[in-house]
């Protein structure tokens, strides 16, 4: 009697303490972070920094239409071979001609390198597993925002980042990248808003 007593007291303690635990309080989950154009480029800055090319590769919108636009090799040159790439201008379609961004946006009549998603999986799956740290010094944040809407619905934006800076620690060499603006092509899936197309204007 008393051993079924002593198990009936221990059930009854452990309701209590997964009801009121002072040493393990209950925690509730984080609240949602609503997507945004500035929320999307926080979390590539945390995918760079945390070397994650899962959750790089989940702010693509689509792989199948991605592209992405350099002016020059730069520290990617070891990782792709520019030559081979075709040189396109951007002017006429990099978004539709109803949502042409001002020059002051993006520059017009330049030429560019044009990257796939091919490519530009292999250049981050490298950088990601080579890298021993990846880390913005200086802000990676939004500068200016233009939006295409079409009645009551937003169906994509351009962002522009401010400039920065980034450092790689790779096999004991340390190399600093200027990034002087990006012009990122964004729509949204399911809500959330990703990366369409990718401009360096280096």
């Amino acid at each position: 009697m008393r051993f079924l007593f002593s198990i009936l007291l221990l059930a009854a303690v452990s309701v209590i303490n997964a009801c009121f635990n002072p040493f393990f309080p209950q925690t509730t989950p984080p609240p949602i972070v609503p997507s945004s154009p500035e929320r999307t480029i926080q979390l590539l800055r945390e995918a760079y920094e945390q070397k994650d090319i899962d959750a790089f590769v989940r702010l693509i919108y689509s792989t199948a239409q991605y592209a992405s636009y350099t002016q020059f090799a730069g520290h990617t040159a070891s990782l792709v071979n520019f030559g081979t790439l075709p040189l396109v201008q951007i002017d006429s379609i990099f978004m539709p001609s109803s949502f042409l961004p001002p020059s002051n946006f993006l520059p017009s009549n330049l030429w560019f390198h044009e990257l796939s998603w091919t490519d530009e999986d292999r250049i981050h799956r490298n950088m990601f597993r080579l890298a021993d740290e990846i880390v913005f010094l200086s802000p990676f944040v939004v500068r200016d925002m233009l939006f295409e809407v079409e009645g009551t619905d937003t169906l994509s934006a351009l962002v522009r980042t401010s400039s920065s800076q980034i450092r790689i620690r790779m096999r004991g060499e340390e190399y600093i990248i200027d990034i002087n603006g990006q012009v990122f092509a964004m729509r949204k899936a399911n809500a959330i808003w990703k990366i369409w197309k990718w401009v360096e204007l280096n």
